[in-house]
């Protein structure tokens, strides 16, 4: 995971289609180790050939989804080389990469297509699927630990076997147009100084909208089956959505809490109900006051007091 963070760094910055240049070629080149930074080559030297093709999955996941977006952003068909990193990058757990595929139908306005691959990722989804999270926010008491999720990839071991682990959903600012719009506040999430609050782990992904798999998929239904006039089975996704998010949930289950809070929050604005969404954004702000983007929110419903 650090060759990943070490590869991301390197192009986070880019426009989006300088971005999607570096990472096409990134993918290219990985198999024969010829990176042009010789320090991340240096790691990829060490890798075997199945975390390498781990790697890769990340990079199309990312790729596929800034190219998408910005088809969606000037309203471009979707090409055939990014289905195929969409379908490379398809395997790379249970949920998150369909997730985001999920998404970017949802965003494109493809709505039976985003019902039908949500409905595959709920069919996936069973007892043993261990939530992880690589954003330095894996709780201790969790089934998986983050020294155990560091050596099962070293060792390339079943636990972390695809079909067993759902990891958080990412959007890099260049994927954008990919993501519902409540998460672009997650992309801004800062108020007054709060950025200069972050540690060195929170610097690599805040500026990113990073949500885990579960809430993410709820809510992702809530907006599918509200777009598609199927009330019950919109109200269906907001109860599991308030499940996945009730406390004894989230202290095992959720690692960024506070945004799926806000997710469900925006369901009750929806709702037309925005006493209780206000409620949810303070709840949400009470469990992570600094670098949450509950405080835009609450500031839009109460006028900016």
């Amino acid at each position: 995971m650090r060759v990943w963070h070490r590869l991301i760094g390197t192009v986070q910055d880019c426009p989006s289609e300088e971005f999607c240049v570096r990472l096409n070629s990134y993918i290219n080149e990985l198999p024969l180790q010829r990176l042009n930074r010789a320090d991340t080559e240096e790691l990829l030297c060490r890798l075997d050939v199945a975390n390498r093709d781990k790697i890769i999955r990340y990079i199309c996941q990312h790729l596929a989804s800034a190219a998408a977006s910005i088809c969606i952003q000037h309203g471009l068909q979707i090409g055939d080389r990014i289905w195929t990193w969409y379908n490379m990058s398809i395997n790379t757990d249970v949920a998150s990469t369909r997730l985001k595929l999920a998404s970017m139908f949802y965003c494109k306005g493809d709505l039976h297509l985003a019902a039908d691959v949500l409905e595959d990722v709920q069919r996936r989804y069973r007892d043993k699927v261990q939530a992880i999270c690589g954003c330095g926010r894996m709780d201790p008491m969790a089934t998986l630990s983050r020294e155990e999720f560091a050596e099962s990839l070293n060792e390339s071991t079943d636990v972390l076997a695809s079909s067993n682990i759902a990891f958080c959903v990412r959007f890099l600012r260049q994927e954008v147009f990919c993501a519902p719009p409540i998460l672009h506040f997650e992309m801004v999430r800062a108020v007054g100084n709060d950025i200069q609050r972050r540690d060195g782990m929170e610097r690599k992904w805040m500026n990113w909208a990073v949500v885990d798999s579960r809430p993410f998929l709820h809510y992702l239904q809530y907006l599918t089956f509200r777009g598609l006039g199927i009330r019950h089975r919109q109200q269906e996704a907001l109860v599991l959505l308030i499940n996945s998010t009730n406390v004894g949930y989230v202290e095992n289950r959720v690692f960024h809490p506070e945004t799926a809070i806000n997710l469900l929050a925006h369901c009750w604005e929806m709702e037309n109900d925005p006493d209780l969404a206000l409620h949810g954004y303070l709840a949400s702000q009470a469990k992570v006051p600094m670098n949450n983007a509950a405080n835009w929110h609450i500031r839009r419903l109460t006028g900016g007091h």
